[in-house]
């Protein structure tokens, strides 16, 4: 499962009404936490404990689903497989709280546990992680009480309650681009906006991934059309020394996570990466749900999209697969934010995309996506 990141982990009762309640389920969990539904993110289903205020229960969706389906095959996943899932999770936080600093990532610890399930939670989650893909009736209609699944409980995040906080969040500049191609073909913006935002675009990404040079200097008002959230983090940085420094942090140790441990960080959704002053007086960031949902290829993420591009370039007629296109996606937009920043702050570290062989345009990379 990896088609996930425009959603966000924000406690939002009201989203989805009484999908995810369980208050009508007779459960050894529900009877003793009485869960209540807060918010459905890219990976899980989330819920807080009334007599457990400093922790967040999330439940990993997509694989509630997959259990359901082998269930109804009359399949279990082995134990092996199972210890394989805890354990991978367990280390890349770890690997993360290293990395990043505990100051900065939130203590968590998985579990693989038999959760309350009913009819109506397996059709919305279905609807949810299955969407462009058919659903059997089978599923749908699941009569099953019970499932197993990872469940990861959490520190809470203050900062989330924060107003004054800022979303280190990219979303994906390539869609941008193309729903701003829609909405001049349907009259909604002009021809000239339209192009306002492709050169911003194509500058951006010609100066922060399809370059080794990295000495060309990238405009705010570039930013602010592309990502917004960035402008805005980058505008106040340039006013708050603690600030500044606090955002140099998190962008060297991000270039360092791909450069060197060859992961990247899930930057795509709202308020994965939170910058708030809401624990203290000064500037600090939390990694609230930013663990990419899948870990990286054992040759890295930049090697993995070099091949990518790569296998493109060579015959830039042929598609690519779909999980090709969302993985260039997602690493795309996380190194293009990083460079960027870092050029704004004036940080030598980078991410260098581009190796022998490649020759690409920022039109390569809109068809390719």
């Amino acid at each position: 499962y990896k088609h996930h990141h425009q959603f966000n982990l924000r406690y939002i009762d009201n989203m989805l009404g009484d999908e995810f309640v369980l208050n009508d389920i007779s459960h050894e969990i529900t009877n003793v936490y009485q869960p209540k539904f807060a918010g459905l993110g890219g990976e899980h289903v989330v819920y807080k404990s009334p007599d457990h205020p400093k922790v967040v229960i999330k439940v990993e969706g997509a694989l509630l689903l997959r259990t359901a389906e082998k269930t109804l095959a009359g399949q279990v996943l082995q134990k092996e497989e199972i210890g394989q899932i805890v354990s991978e999770k367990t280390l890349r936080h770890k690997k993360i709280r290293d990395l990043y600093g505990a100051e900065h990532v939130p203590n968590q610890k998985y579990y693989y546990l038999k959760v309350p399930v009913n009819q109506r939670i397996i059709s919305e989650l279905a609807n949810h992680f299955y969407k462009g893909r058919p659903i059997s009736e089978e599923l749908r209609n699941y009569q099953g009480n019970e499932l197993e699944t990872v469940v990861c409980i959490q520190d809470a995040i203050d900062e989330f309650t924060d107003p004054d906080r800022i979303s280190y969040n990219t979303g994906y500049a390539e869609k941008v681009i193309k729903n701003s191609e829609i909405e001049e073909s349907e009259g909604k913006i002009t021809p000239e906006n339209l192009q306002t935002i492709r050169d911003a675009y194509d500058h951006l990404t010609s100066e922060s991934v399809l370059t080794t040079d990295h000495k060309n200097t990238i405009e705010l008002r570039e930013l602010s059309i592309i990502y917004p959230n960035l402008a805005k983090l980058v505008s106040k940085a340039n006013e708050n020394d603690v600030l500044k420094a606090t955002l140099a942090d998190f962008i060297i140790k991000s270039i360092n996570n791909i450069n060197i441990y060859g992961e990247i960080l899930d930057t795509a959704g709202s308020d994965n990466i939170i910058f708030s002053k809401a624990k203290t007086d000064n500037w600090s960031y939390v990694l609230a749900d930013a663990i990419y949902p899948s870990a990286a290829p054992a040759e890295g993420r930049l090697k993995q999209v070099q091949s990518i591009l790569l296998k493109y370039g060579h015959n830039k007629t042929s598609p690519l697969s779909g999980e090709e296109r969302n993985d260039l996606m997602n690493i795309l937009n996380h190194i293009r934010s990083v460079n960027i920043i870092a050029n704004s702050l004036g940080l030598s570290e980078r991410v260098n995309l581009l190796r022998k062989g490649m020759s690409l345009t920022p039109e390569d990379l809109l068809r390719a996506i």
